[in-house]
């Protein structure tokens, strides 16, 4: 969650170059956004992904049917709305695992590199909450407030995706709207 895109190809799909001058004005210089790059900037709806979660000290291979929505500022801040998120689902032990999670979540987003994201997690709200259902039984889970993941990105006008620095998908985005 790879398509991948240039800074000239952002140009041409009517975005501005990341760095640099601009189509309209050969002498004005476009400043980068404090997130470092305008393709991140924007209102993203996540798509259905495989992944995996941590369910009673095992690793549990889960698929995701999206659904949260990330409003991302030039300032690097994105506010992720899980509210209509839909479940993901797994199996653990022979038996159907579901995983619920409501909320909003905050985290600040920073290009370090060439396609290289930092992301740090800045907590979610008090009434956000992440549930598994297994075997008829509900069981609480927990939710990140700090930490630091290290990422891949490559945006163009329509999609985000999100990569390991292997190649394993974390997410695929659908721009919605070109503000947060």
């Amino acid at each position: 969650m790879v398509v991948a895109a240039t800074v000239g190809g952002l140009a041409l799909a009517g975005l501005p170059a990341a760095d640099g001058v601009t189509d309209s004005h050969p002498s004005a210089v476009h400043h980068k956004p404090k997130i470092g790059a305008h393709c991140l900037i924007g209102t993203w709806h996540d798509n259905a992904i495989k992944t995996s979660t941590y369910f009673e000290g095992h690793k549990v291979h889960m698929r995701y049917g999206g659904g949260d929505i990330d409003h991302i500022s030039a300032s690097g801040i994105d506010h992720n709305t899980w509210i209509h998120a839909k479940p993901l689902i797994g199996h653990f032990r022979g038996h159907r695992l579901k995983q619920v999670i409501h909320g909003y979540q905050r985290l600040l987003f920073k290009v370090t590199s060439h396609h290289r994201l930092r992301s740090t997690e800045k907590g979610w709200t008090k009434s956000s909450t992440n549930s598994y259902h297994y075997r008829g039984k509900h069981h609480a889970g927990t939710l990140p407030q700090s930490g630091v993941t290290h990422e891949v990105f490559h945006c163009t006008a329509k999609t985000l995706t999100l990569s390991t620095r292997k190649g394993t998908v974390l997410a695929r985005e659908t721009r919605i709207a070109r503000k947060a």
